[in-house]
């Protein structure tokens, strides 16, 4: 079902690479998780395409039904599950259960911690050599659940500890250089 947003993203990574070799600018990059029709394997599919293009900075973010506008009378027609009250965070969409939504969530705070603070790009560039972005973020999850850590507030020198062993147990050595 067509909800009104359109996008090309060949177009758009290319454009995004030249912004990146012509020009000092910081790019920040957008993806929005909910529009219908997109199920888990399209976003993370989206996600890894984004952080390939290795952005200054990442956002994922669920899709919000605002009340009497043409995405809440699509929503309803399409069974969505959403916070009645703000947020208006989408819960559930036509192709994303609830747990999926969850888990882009919990990307969406590592994304935060360790992507948007920029202290490891040059350890993010490494992995992504051989991993996708998704994988990172689930071994960064995992070591989380591990060490009983949260996903957000987390001081420096943990997150450092954290990504350095992701780096090793990818098969990198972590980069002097941050």
């Amino acid at each position: 079902m067509n909800c009104g947003r359109k996008s090309n993203w060949e177009k758009t990574k290319w454009t995004l690479q030249e912004l990146k070799k012509r020009t000092n600018i910081r790019i920040h990059t957008d993806l929005l998780a909910g529009l219908p029709g997109e199920n888990y394997a399209s976003v993370l599919n989206g996600l890894n395409e984004v952080c390939a293009t290795l952005p200054d900075a990442v956002q994922l973010g669920i899709l919000k039904i605002l009340p009497d506008t043409p995405m809440q009378k699509i929503a309803s027609e399409l069974n969505y599950k959403w916070l009645s009250q703000p947020p208006y965070q989408c819960l559930s969409s036509d192709a994303l259960s609830f747990e999926e939504i969850q888990q882009l969530e919990n990307f969406a705070k590592l994304l935060n911690l360790y992507w948007n603070k920029e202290e490891h790009k040059s350890m993010w560039q490494e992995m992504l050599q051989t991993q996708s972005a998704t994988d990172i973020l689930t071994a960064l999850q995992q070591k989380h659940q591990e060490l009983g850590y949260e996903l957000h507030s987390l001081s420096k020198a943990k997150r450092n500890a954290v990504i350095a062993d992701i780096c090793v147990a990818g098969g990198r050595r972590p980069s002097a250089k941050k």
